[in-house]
């Protein structure tokens, strides 16, 4: 996602124990560990940044291990949805109406946990429900506040304080 990091504490962890990819072309930057520490050192406001967004990244893996342990296929590709909507509306990547799109159809069924027929019954159902419409490499979302009520989403865990 634009502005993601692979990982705020790898400045003091020194590596990552798992792979990054991207689903389409983006451009990276790759900061030395030292010049982060640095950075940090003499930058308190880095520090808080990346405090921040260490915050950010267990919050969503905690929403994430409820997704996958206590919703049903419904509301995780609708919370999904929801998740992938916010984060792209914080960046201005998305409107109230909806998204582009990268993940095909089996990417979802991956960070749902669902396979790839489940996901496609689900998107039906939502779609019939009148929440949301996904073809091609568009998400046209019909009724916010409804899918977000079937997700049970809140966007604060996107979002945390940085006190």
């Amino acid at each position: 996602m634009p502005g993601d990091l692979c990982d705020p504490d790898l400045a003091h962890l020194g590596r990552i124990n798992h792979g990054v990819g991207t689903l389409g072309a983006c451009r990276i930057a790759r900061i030395p560990r030292e010049v982060l520490a640095d950075l940090v050192e003499r930058y308190p406001g880095i520090a808080r940044a990346l405090r921040c967004a260490k915050l950010a990244e267990e919050e969503t893996t905690r929403e994430w291990v409820m997704n996958l342990g206590c919703r049903s296929a419904v509301e995780r590709v609708a919370h999904l949805l929801c998740e992938l909507h916010e984060r792209l509306r914080i960046v201005g990547w998305a409107t109230k109406g909806g998204y582009d799109l990268a993940l095909t159809q089996q990417d979802l069924a991956d960070t749902t946990g669902l396979s790839n027929v489940h996901v496609n019954r689900v998107l039906r159902q939502l779609r019939l429900m009148g929440l949301v419409e996904v073809g091609g490499r568009r998400v046209d979302i019909l009724d916010l506040p409804g899918l977000q009520a079937v997700a049970e989403f809140q966007a604060d865990y996107l979002r945390p304080a940085s006190g």
